[in-house]
């Protein structure tokens, strides 16, 4: 059964939506030090985004982003500079939340 806005907790929904919001700020700004925070807080992001029936809600900007952010930790799990590396373009990316 599809989940329905009614049943949708809102509350978690905004919060999703900052925690990309932030991460988004956050990559944008990333230097060398902030690499293990910057992995942290996406597998973080995209843990919280994958458990809830929220995620179905977010816009299609949130959504782009977080799967390829996700893309980003498959592609390059072995190297983590080249992770931050495409996580910041994809922050610069037009039309991101």
């Amino acid at each position: 059964m599809a989940t329905t806005i009614d049943a949708v907790d809102m509350d978690k929904l905004e919060e999703i939506s900052w925690q990309i919001f932030h991460f988004q700020k956050a990559a944008q700004a990333v230097v060398m030090e902030d690499i293990p925070s910057v992995l942290e807080d996406a597998l973080s992001l995209l843990k919280d985004a994958s458990k809830t029936q929220e995620a179905a809600f977010l816009n299609e900007g949130q959504r782009h982003f977080l799967e390829a952010v996700a893309s980003a930790l498959h592609e390059n799990h072995a190297n983590p500079l080249a992770f931050v590396r495409e996580v910041k373009k994809l922050a610069y990316e037009p039309g991101q939340p």
